[in-house]
């Protein structure tokens, strides 16, 4: 099995088993996340698939016995409900992605991966959210990998 796939069904397993990153979507939206992996987000219909996460591998790099993966990671919910916070308007859905689902799936990433691969460390990810395509909103991260491999070992 590809490596970089290999560590898409781990952060998959990971969230998919995470009670509290699960809890975000059942709360708010009535269902658990959906679980995709390699799903295309030009052709894909977010608003039946929402809330969903979608793991891809994104690229990898390779020097001597360090193997360092990208994973990119994207939380989607339809959400354009508007709540007042201290008189300042906000995006509901953002809110969610921001503040419950992004630190649930980072704590199971956290908990979970690292432990999952021989030696591997979970790097700080990469995070951007985008609203262009209003009321979908995504949640990006880019999550790298580093696996250490023992010295003669060339499989990860």
């Amino acid at each position: 099995m590809i490596p970089s796939m290999r560590l898409c069904r781990a952060v998959t397993a990971a969230l998919k088993a995470a009670e509290l990153f699960q809890a975000v979507a059942r709360t708010e939206y009535g269902r658990d996340w959906k679980m995709l992996i390699g799903f295309d987000g030009q052709k894909t219909d977010w608003e039946k698939q929402a809330p969903c996460a979608v793991i891809a591998p994104w690229q990898s790099e390779s020097q001597g016995v360090k193997r360092a993966y990208s994973v990119s990671l994207t939380l989607a919910v339809v959400d354009s409900n508007i709540v007042e916070e201290d008189g300042v308007r906000v995006l509901h859905g953002l809110a969610v992605l921001d503040e419950q689902a992004w630190p649930a799936a980072w704590a199971a990433l956290q908990d979970a991966l690292p432990g999952s691969e021989p030696l591997a460390a979970l790097e700080e990810p990469s995070l951007a959210i985008s609203q262009e395509h209003s009321p979908l909103l995504l949640l990006h991260a880019g999550l790298g990998i580093e696996v250490n491999l023992p010295i003669g070992d060339r499989r990860l």
